[in-house]
């Protein structure tokens, strides 16, 4: 029994010896842990930033950062990965669409299809854009509880036709369409993203913008007692405002959120109110640009600088009815608590209607039951539903159904649904001649070219690269990554740099200008192929012609002399005017033209690097004068030179795009009775004979008879003809060729090419910002495409020399070449760029999406 007693009380003891040493034990973990941890603890209480917040409805949340769009397959994407890694564009010369109507009359159907309409884009909590096509001109669809997601309602399809189409009509969706942003949905500054959510370009095209701006949102609180970086984010909104320079009309309406306030904000207004419209003096780009104030008691009396900005006040108060547009003659009515302003749409709704559904067009049978169904009245409507192409959603590989099969169910199934969704009025159902000017033209022109073209997209493996390789890789070498460590330190340094291991792909941005003369003699078949590994999306032939007026490619008339070896051949007796040798004090002189020699003459000869010497006493001696930063590397074993009829099918084996220059003749015209006129039109009569679809062709010159002359003989060409502008070489022809771009425009040219310096100016803070030009031609809606990049040299040496001419003084080393090319493709909005190596803005234009 003792022993008993004995042995519980030391099992007793035990138990508590191990509760004792495990309590020990943990103790000292604790201990050790918190020893370990309290240092790194401490360091990230110290160093590492606090979480912004932003404030919303008397509560904290995370600011929301953008979310960047990212490519993804489309449901009409090619299906075979092979296949879209080659697949080119087809001219389709079987389409009626494309080869029969003028590009103005598809330009009236492309913004008919995809314009219209009033698009409210609003920021997410999770970063994303949502885009809509809402009724109301004052969009609140977040805070009516309706859902956001992308529900635009447009003839979408009409895009993914082929490339051709899409690269005519994709501009249609921003310059046909207004925008709406708003600062109440969540208080994310929609337009402060825009330039995560779009490229450049597509920025660029924008025209028509209204934002409803409420003052004293929680991100702004503009007009009470606020910390500085509260207005750094009311001036970062109106520098993104700023940086949208296609726009040609802007409408702000300002509001006040919280309406038992507006008496305090009376006093606060003229105390701040001139500071915070201050930044309406950034935005000169609209022509039309108003403002609306948010109360009466603000005076409309504004400082706007250059801006063409008009203030109004608001017409309606805080309860003001909205008016629901579901029918012209029916008011629906609702009170928001929220609203200060309201826009209502002026136009009633469009004849036309575009929805999201198979398209119906009816043959003579599905016609006369469509008119039985409609009931009478309806002899004039046109039933037109561009919307989704059947051909690949489910089984890819079946083609679309074709319009003649569509069944009486089919027909009858969709005018109930038109019925149920539009409004029973003759301004929807019916089509009349008052709406619609050109009706017979464009129904018929939409009938006939959609039914032709809209089908799927066409592939056609291409033929090889080259050395048996199918897949085409473009390569920009080692200079833009010079370039690049040669720039001050800047965003834009920073921006270029991260894009240094991408894969870059061909662009329409990058016009090779004569292929890459910077290395490899101009026009030359090695130096169109050097373009083309180098990304050129657009490759230049400037054009001259023979003695038996056959048309070569050579950058002068008469520059054979300099690009050529024809003072080393027999042919030099028949230049112009012979070799004279340096004598002591004139320098070495000759002159050789296109128009001394046949063209079987012209081929025999080898191209060499522009450049001369002036002080050689022998022929020899003149031919080499390569300037010191270019090289004669690439200039042996006879660089064959180039006639248009090769130039033609060697660009097209790239599946790329041509710009041909009628280069001016230095012989009197005619020429052996060859007039102007048949000079022009025999590069037209070139591109028709090879097939090139002429939205593949920018046709130049610096006669601007010859762009008349091609919008009038040629409109399919004369629609891209670039016109040359050679006046702003000095200051009075400078000021006449500004003042002169609206009667150009006038008379239908589209396109406008100056010398890149006449696109930009340095401002009075030492900035380069574009010049008079530059804004004058956006303003009238212009296009402009600049030259020549990298054929200036060093840029030390006198800032660059002719092509830097207005921003030499800021222009000191190489790597501000991107900041000027930056200036160009951001704020000036060029269409493309000219360069001697093309490269250098392949890698640009891929780096910004270009």
């Amino acid at each position: 029994m003792k022993r008993q007693v004995i042995r519980a009380k030391l099992k007793k003891a035990g138990k508590k010896t191990k509760h004792g040493l495990e309590v020990a034990a943990w103790q000292s973990c604790k201990c050790a842990l918190w020893i370990c941890c309290a240092p790194c603890i401490c360091l990230a209480v110290i160093f590492i930033p606090r979480r912004r917040t932003c404030g919303r409805r008397g509560r904290t949340t995370q600011c929301v950062q953008p979310e960047v769009p990212f490519p993804r397959e489309r449901a009409m994407t090619i299906p075979s990965e092979d296949w879209r890694e080659n697949q080119s564009t087809l001219d389709q010369p079987q389409s009626d669409f494309m080869a029969k109507l003028p590009l103005e009359i598809r330009r009236m159907i492309y913004e008919r299809a995809l314009g219209g309409a009033s698009i409210h884009a609003t920021t997410t909590v999770h970063g994303k854009l949502h885009a809509r096509r809402c009724p109301l001109d004052v969009c609140r669809c977040s805070i009516m509880g309706w859902t956001g997601e992308k529900n635009l309602d447009f003839a979408l399809p009409l895009l993914r036709t082929c490339r051709v189409i899409y690269s005519e009509a994709i501009e249609y969706l921003y310059k046909a369409n207004q925008f709406s942003l708003s600062t109440d949905s969540d208080e994310q500054p929609t337009i402060d993203y825009f330039s995560y959510y779009f490229l450049p370009q597509r920025l660029s095209q924008l025209r028509d913008l209204h934002i409803y701006w409420e003052v004293d949102s929680f991100r702004y609180m503009a007009l009470l007692p606020a910390p500085e970086t509260v207005m750094q984010q009311w001036s970062q909104s109106w520098d993104a405002l700023s940086k949208l320079t296609g726009l040609r009309r802007l409408h702000i309406t300002l509001v006040f959120r919280f309406s038992h306030w507006t008496d305090y904000y009376e006093d606060v207004w003229k105390e701040r109110g001139a500071e915070l419209l201050e930044p309406i003096k950034k935005i000169t780009a609209p022509t039309t640009f108003i403002v609306t104030l948010p109360d009466h008691r603000c005076s409309l009396d504004i400082d706007v600088g250059e801006s063409k900005c008009t203030a109004e006040w608001g017409a309606y108060g805080p309860t003001e009815t909205h008016k629901a547009l579901s029918s012209p003659h029916e008011t629906h009515s609702f009170k928001s608590p929220f609203s200060f302003g309201l826009l209502v749409r002026k136009t009633p709704l469009p004849a036309l209607s575009m929805v999201d559904s198979t398209f119906l067009i009816g043959d003579a049978g599905n016609t006369a039951l469509c008119k039985s169904l409609l009931g009478p009245g309806s002899e004039e409507v046109l039933l037109l539903q561009l919307g989704r192409i059947k051909s690949s959603h489910n089984q890819r590989h079946r083609s679309p159904r074709k319009f003649s099969q569509m069944s009486r169910s089919s027909c009858s199934s969709h005018i109930q649904t038109w019925r149920g969704m539009l409004p029973q009025t003759p301004q929807v159902l019916s089509l009349r001649r008052q709406f619609l000017a050109m009706r017979s033209l464009l129904a018929s022109s939409v009938l006939l070219g959609l039914a032709s073209a809209a089908a799927v997209p066409a592939v056609q493996p291409r033929g090889g690269y080259g050395h048996g390789h199918k897949k085409f890789n473009v390569q920009v070498g080692v200079r833009p990554y010079y370039l690049i460590d040669d720039m001050d330190e800047s965003p834009l340094k920073e921006k270029l740099e991260s894009c240094s291991e991408q894969e870059f792909k061909t662009s329409d941005f990058v016009f090779a200008h004569r292929g890459a003369p910077l290395q490899f003699p101009e026009h030359t078949a090695q130096s169109y192929k050097a373009a083309h590994r180098q990304g050129a999306g657009v490759i230049e032939c400037d054009v001259a012609f023979t003695k038996d007026k056959q048309l070569v490619c050579r950058h002068a008339q008469c520059d054979l002399h300099t690009t050529t070896n024809i003072l080393n051949t027999t042919l030099a007796s028949k230049c112009t005017t012979p070799f004279t040798p340096f004598n002591g004090t004139a320098p070495a002189s000759a002159k050789c033209c296109t128009s001394d020699i046949t063209l079987k003459e012209f081929q025999s000869l080898c191209g060499k690097m522009d450049g001369f010497f002036p002080n050689a006493t022998t022929a020899l001696q003149y031919m080499d004068g390569t300037p010191y930063f270019r090289t004669d590397l690439y200039a042996q074993n006879c660089p064959k030179l180039m006639t248009v009829d090769e130039y033609i099918p060697l660009i097209d084996s790239f599946g790329i795009k041509y710009t041909a220059e009628l280069k001016t003749p230095e012989v009197p015209m005619p020429f052996n009775g060859y007039t102007q006129a048949q000079y022009a039109q025999d590069l037209v009569d070139k591109f028709v004979k090879y097939g090139i679809h002429p939205s593949r062709v920018w046709l130049q010159s610096f006669l601007p008879d010859d762009i008349f002359y091609w919008i009038k003989n040629a409109p399919a060409f004369g629609a891209q003809a670039v016109y040359l502008d050679e006046r702003v070489d000095t200051p009075a022809g400078y000021d006449n060729a500004t003042a002169s771009l609206a009667g150009l425009a006038a008379r239908g040219v589209k396109i406008m090419a100056p010398a890149m310096f006449a696109l930009t100016k340095v401002d009075g803070a030492g900035k380069i910002v574009p010049s008079e030009y530059a804004v004058e031609a956006k303003r009238l809606g212009l296009e402009i495409v600049a030259w020549s990049y990298e054929r200036s040299g060093w840029l030390q040496i006198g800032g660059g020399g002719y092509y830097y001419d207005y921003v030499k003084n800021v222009t000191k080393h190489d790597g501000d070449m991107y900041t000027v090319l930056d200036v160009l493709a951001q704020q000036v909005g060029i269409k493309a760029m000219f360069s001697d190596w093309p490269a250098t803005v392949t890698y640009y234009a891929n780096c910004f999406g270009l």
